[in-house]
């Protein structure tokens, strides 16, 4: 990039290559759920051993997969980087404000591909035995609990929803704004790592509620980034250009200082096993992340022209895949079990299934009498 704030259609290209590399990002950090699952929990389809087995815990097979799980979180905060960026670019130029309107679209893009999809999940869960009742199939739905990265729907649902009150304050208090964001983690954070190390601590119900089972205060941060941007990108511009020769050092030490903390949390629980999730470490590597992509200069035009294309069919694939890695995994467990054996391998083909399958199907249904539904069960 140079000094100069680039055009709008630039910007426009690069958040879409972000919005692309996001969703594989995702794609591989569901995916290493299930290669983890295989290594642990499924181990005894493959060799000779008693599930779940943990021998391969700290091995270099399980470096690897943890090296590659790093760079995978930054997914969600980029989606909400990007949709920030958008209520930035939408908002009157005079009051900063942004019109209900658009809000509503948003939203209508947003929630009706999701409750047809909430629905193909609850028939699909039905069809495995899991018998859920109808209350409890209308709560996973309005908390996002159908599917676990479903989170994040009902998480930019209400960030949309609360965008018009933010949009005319970060012009000028923007720095307050950031400030605020950056404070609401932190109980979220203590209570986190409280659990990880004290043995037996118990987080106090309505803390538990606001910082540890809502995702706002968490994540609230990356999407007033994106506004940030939007609004300030000069600003924004000065800082990458100081920082462009120390971020890629700051990027990879980061990288690494929290791989070794989450092995250190583990030790110090006293736990053999816990599922890897995010620390704060995670969260000044996401930083730095998001802040080098935007740093390299031209990174627009060398970047796959097929990323754009991803970031365009983003949601639909968000939305998709998790159901298609699960009966990946469930299959290769059943008729493939030995490639479990090989984590790199396994992990690949769950990638290149968990992005290629919503796509297929997405191209299918364009190219079909069905296209006219394309926009409710996608998106877009």
């Amino acid at each position: 990039m140079t000094a100069q704030t680039p055009a709008r259609f630039n910007i426009t290209k690069l958040l879409l290559q972000l919005n692309g590399l996001a969703v594989i990002a995702a794609v591989i950090h569901h995916a290493i759920h299930w290669v983890l699952t295989g290594m642990f929990f499924w181990a005894d389809r493959y060799k000779d051993v008693v599930a779940p087995d943990l021998s391969q815990l700290g091995s270099p097979q399980y470096y690897l997969i943890r090296l590659m799980d790093q760079p995978s979180i930054v997914a969600v905060p980029a989606f909400l980087f990007v949709s920030g960026y958008f209520i930035a670019f939408v908002a009157d130029r005079n009051s900063n404000k942004v019109g209900w309107k658009y809000i509503v679209t948003r939203i209508k893009f947003l929630i009706i591909p999701y409750l047809i999809w909430c629905c193909v999940y609850l028939v699909f869960n039905f069809i495995q035995g899991k018998q859920i009742a109808w209350y409890e199939a209308v709560r996973l739905i309005i908390t996002g609990g159908i599917s676990a990265p479903f989170y994040y729907v009902i998480l930019v649902l209400q960030l949309y929803i609360i965008s018009p009150l933010i949009t005319p304050l970060m012009r000028k208090h923007w720095r307050t704004l950031l400030t605020i964001a950056v404070l609401i983690q932190l109980p979220g954070i203590y209570y986190k790592y409280s659990l990880f190390i004290v043995q037996g601590y118990q987080v106090p119900p309505l803390a538990r509620a606001i910082f540890l089972e809502w995702y706002l205060p968490a994540y609230f941060l990356w999407f007033l980034l994106g506004i940030f941007a939007g609004m300030h990108i000069s600003l924004l511009k000065g800082f990458l250009e100081k920082s462009r020769r120390w971020l890629p050092y700051a990027v990879f030490g980061v990288m690494i200082l929290g791989i070794i903390e989450w092995n250190l949390i583990r030790q110090a629980s006293g736990r053999t096993w816990i599922s890897p999730q995010e620390t704060i470490l995670d969260r000044v590597f996401t930083f730095f992340m998001l802040l080098w992509f935007f740093s390299a200069q031209g990174i627009e035009n060398w970047l796959p022209a097929r990323l754009r294309s991803f970031g365009i069919k983003s949601y639909g694939i968000y939305l998709i895949h998790p159901l298609v890695l699960e009966i990946a995994a469930r299959l290769t467990y059943h008729f493939a079990p030995k490639l479990m054996a090989y984590p790199l391998l396994f992990l690949m083909f769950l990638t290149i299934v968990g992005v290629g399958a919503p796509i297929l199907l997405m191209a299918t249904i364009e190219r079909s009498p069905a296209r006219r539904f394309y926009k409710l069960l996608f998106g877009g």
